[in-house]
């Protein structure tokens, strides 16, 4: 049971009720925190939609480049990063990027590990004399 709803008095707080199992019994976990920014703006609305998925989709099991590749591009999609709120955001796609190289090297996935941390997916090489970069994949 998950509901994230405002506070009575205070509108820039939330509240997240979850019905958590903890050995076979259910535990209500209540969570509030509060944002420092007007939730009214679409934006900020579109970032606390985008986090509550970061938070429910972020399992281990997802965890790979692909996932927070196209999670990165989502979150450039609904915002420009220049404000704090979606500094915060990025930080939590980062540690979740950090999550995923520790799970690479927990189970021997060095080739992945390297390409991940060092190795990126697109270099754009410039020329001289060219006025358009050349595109150099993986």
């Amino acid at each position: 049971m998950k509901d994230v709803s405002a506070v009575a008095n205070r509108p820039n707080e939330y509240r997240d009720d979850r019905l958590v199992t903890i050995g076979g019994l259910p535990i209500q976990d209540i969570v509030t925190f509060a944002v420092p920014y007007p939730l009214g703006t679409q934006k900020n609305r579109a970032l606390l939609k985008y986090n509550k998925a970061l938070e429910e989709q972020g399992h281990l099991i997802q965890l790979n480049e692909s996932f927070l590749e196209s999670k990165l591009e989502e979150l450039e999609s609904i915002s420009s990063l220049s404000g704090t709120i979606e500094k915060f955001t990025l930080a939590r796609l980062t540690e979740l990027a950090l999550l995923c190289v520790g799970n690479y090297a927990d189970n021997g996935c060095i080739g992945e590990l390297g390409d991940l941390m060092f190795n990126p997916r697109l270099i754009h090489v410039h020329i001289k004399g060219k006025h358009v970069p050349v595109k150099k994949e993986r």
